[in-house]
């Protein structure tokens, strides 16, 4: 496939539009035309190529300066699963912390943008829907990544959203019913659980999902160790899609779930709903 806008594939006329303004550079203290490739510089720098650095973050994180690791999900030259594999493999006095922590949603403006995963001033962003430069593709997104993280944000975001708490099991009467819905990059899914019974480790539930990606799961076998429940959804669920992370959340009574299609992790908090009457019809 060729470059619509050779030689980076990115359109770069606003950034240098506005880095050869005589305003701009008067603010810079320059006086020379910005380009966005430059051969001379980019020589300069091949001393560099194919150099591990890697093996200087743990001293930086052991002096208190904080890293992230970002990487957009659709970067073909450095995706996401690489960057994300390195970083669990170093070798750090927190590695077991970082390798523990979940991934957690990254919310920007009421939407899901991305998953971040943090421990002891060590993050790892995964961007959705952007390519190798991430501010050109997620300019939003970006902003509030960089924000965050110089603001020390990103490490608290990623602890309270994952505030599941509470592994007691359901109590009271059956069935309890429990709704939510979250939109990712445009992509909207609603999913509700039915839980129709419960007793001594497991019971059985309905799960469905509208939306982007549509389905229903009726009268499924689950167990739940701590807070952890555990079901084959694979029979029902589209070729493509699968649900993951089902938590069951006693402190606050919600449901955590995670509808992923197509690569793209889409995970609602369900909180209590009202059941439908017997003379209601579930799908």
């Amino acid at each position: 496939i060729k470059c619509q806008k050779p030689p980076l594939c990115y359109d770069f006329g606003g950034v240098e539009t506005f880095l050869n303004s005589k305003a701009t550079q008067q603010q810079l203290g320059v006086s020379k035309k910005w380009s966005s490739c430059n051969r001379i510089v980019n020589m300069a720098f091949q001393k560099d190529w194919m150099r591990n650095y890697h093996t200087k973050l743990p001293d930086m994180l052991a002096g208190d300066i904080k890293v992230l690791i970002y990487a957009g999900d659709v970067d073909y030259i450095c995706n996401w699963l690489g960057n994300k594999k390195w970083t669990m493999a170093l070798e750090w006095p927190h590695k077991a912390d970082f390798n523990a922590a979940a991934d957690q949603p990254y919310i920007v403006g009421g939407k899901q943008v991305g998953r971040i995963r943090a421990s002891s001033g060590f993050h790892f962003m995964q961007v959705y829907q952007a390519g190798h430069m991430v501010p050109m593709d997620q300019p939003e997104a970006a902003l509030a990544m960089l924000n965050d993280f110089m603001d020390g944000k990103l490490e608290k975001q990623a602890v309270q959203a994952g505030a599941c708490t509470g592994a007691a099991d359901p109590s009271g009467p059956m069935p309890k019913c429990y709704a939510g819905t979250e939109e990712v990059m445009g992509m909207k899914e609603t999913v509700e659980v039915k839980v129709t019974s419960f007793a001594h480790g497991g019971g059985m539930l309905d799960f469905k999902a509208s939306g982007f990606k549509s389905f229903a799961c009726n009268s499924k076998p689950f167990t739940k160790e701590g807070q952890e429940i555990s079901g084959d959804y694979g029979s029902c669920a589209p070729t493509g899609v699968t649900v993951e992370d089902v938590k069951y959340c006693s402190d606050s009574d919600t449901i955590s779930a995670t509808v992923k299609a197509e690569g793209i992790p889409v995970t609602s908090t369900l909180s209590r709903s009202d059941c439908p009457s017997a003379g209601e019809l579930v799908i």
